[in-house]
This record gives structure tokens, sequence and C-alpha cells, in this order.
């Protein structure tokens, strides 16, 4: 059994099957958010998610952006004004092939993939494989990231937007005995390195700090690659 983490897959359903080709029946897969959105097929890539037991999905930034719309549409939450804000921002960031798909679905289907979404985990703080200690998140763990697997309900409204939304700074690693597998921000953020390869700032012992896995699939570029970490070893895989 190997445990092991990718992000940002942006619609990319051909690098999404390009890893499950690599996965051992008893393997795991935790994917870091932002299935949805720039790409074609978020919605096929989230329905194939739910109904896998080997893969768990973190709530990326993306992934709330569509939420606040369909909280807004469907549940009529908040003012006009703000419904019409939730909507520009995510027709901003590459919306418009997630919008049409999940439109074509099913009520059924729609309903099931809505409440999916709605209980998405933000953080997994403590996951231990082989003596490393893990912290999972989308973007950048926020203060309330200890232990346990946190939900919306388990978080502030700002903490819920840091680990979505914020970005590390270089040489600001939070001083935790862990390592912080992240994705959201583009690795060329931090290196200039093409293809876009990893990041990561470790310890001598590679036993805390920060490791990028963001190769920049959202630009929607042939030459762009999914990087697939293996948590057991730390070795990455390119796809």
């Amino acid at each position: 059994m190997a445990i092991y983490v990718i992000s940002d897959l942006h619609g990319r359903k051909d690098k999404y099957d390009l890893v499950l080709e690599q996965l051992q029946p008893k393997d795991h897969l935790y994917i870091l958010g932002d299935v949805i959105d720039r790409g074609n097929d978020g919605i096929a890539i989230l329905l194939d998610i739910m109904k896998r037991d080997n893969v768990t999905l973190l709530m990326g930034n993306h992934e709330i952006m569509m939420i606040d719309y369909l909280r807004g549409k469907e549940d009529h939450k908040g003012s006009v004004e703000e419904r019409m804000l939730h909507y520009e921002r995510w027709q901003r960031n590459g919306s418009q092939s997630t919008k049409a798909a999940y439109e074509q679905l099913d009520d059924s289907i729609r309903k099931q993939l809505r409440a999916y979404l709605e209980v998405l985990p933000y953080a997994i703080c403590d996951l231990e494989v082989n003596q490393r200690i893990f912290c999972l998140c989308h973007a950048y763990p926020s203060d309330d990231c200890i232990s346990g697997i946190l939900y919306e309900k388990d978080l502030s409204e700002q903490a819920c937007m840091e680990i979505v939304w914020n970005r590390f700074v270089l040489g600001q690693v939070p001083n935790q005995p862990r390592i912080h597998v992240v994705g959201h921000t583009p690795t060329p953020y931090y290196q200039d390195v093409i293809p876009f390869t990893v990041y990561q700032d470790l310890n001598e012992d590679h036993t805390s700090g920060i490791i990028d896995i963001d190769c920049g699939l959202a630009f929607q570029k042939e030459e762009m690659k999914v990087a697939m970490l293996c948590l057991d070893n730390l070795n990455v895989c390119y796809l």
C-alpha cells in the first residue's frame, strides 16, 4: 500500500486517468482541490472521484467558488449583489465548462454532486506515513490546522478562506514538525523551472517544511504535467 498526493487537475481528465493507472488496488490517492474549471472535464473527474473509496478530494478555491455560486442560485442565499459577485468571480476563473456540464446532469446527480462538494474536508492536519507527519490542504494551513481532519463546520470563515486562497511566502514555512503539502500556487512562483516541477523547502532530515505540487495544469498547455507525490518516500512521478 502506498499513499499518493496530486493537486490542481483543472479539468484535465487525461492526466487524472494516467494517475489512476499508476495506482495499485490498496493504494490511496489524495487530491488537494481544484479538479474543476479551466479544462473541459472537471465534472467528469468529480463524478469518478465520488465512486472511489481509495480517492479523497480536499476543498480547493475553485470548488468553493462553485459552492458559493450554487448556494446563491439554488438556495437563494445572500443578496442579489452577493450572488452576482459570486457568479462573476467564478466566471473570471474559468467556470464556463464546469457550469455547462453541471447543468446538463440529471437533477438527482446534481443533488448528489452538490451534497458531496458541501462536505469536502479542508485539511488533513496530521497524516502519518513512514514516521513522517504530513499536513495536506489546498493552499496554506491556517493556525487551526493542528490535528485531525477539518471541515467547514470546524473552522471560522477566515480560516476557510486562508486554507484555500492564501499563498506561502518564501522563508515563512510554519514552524511545525510536519511536512505541509499544498497546491494552488504554480511552482514558478517559487522557482524558475520550465516545464514546471515540484518545489520543496524541507529541513535536513526531510521531516518538516513545504512541498508545493501544483505544476501548472491550470495553464492548459500540453507540456504541463501532473506531479504525483508518494508520501512513503517523497518520490515524484510526472505524468
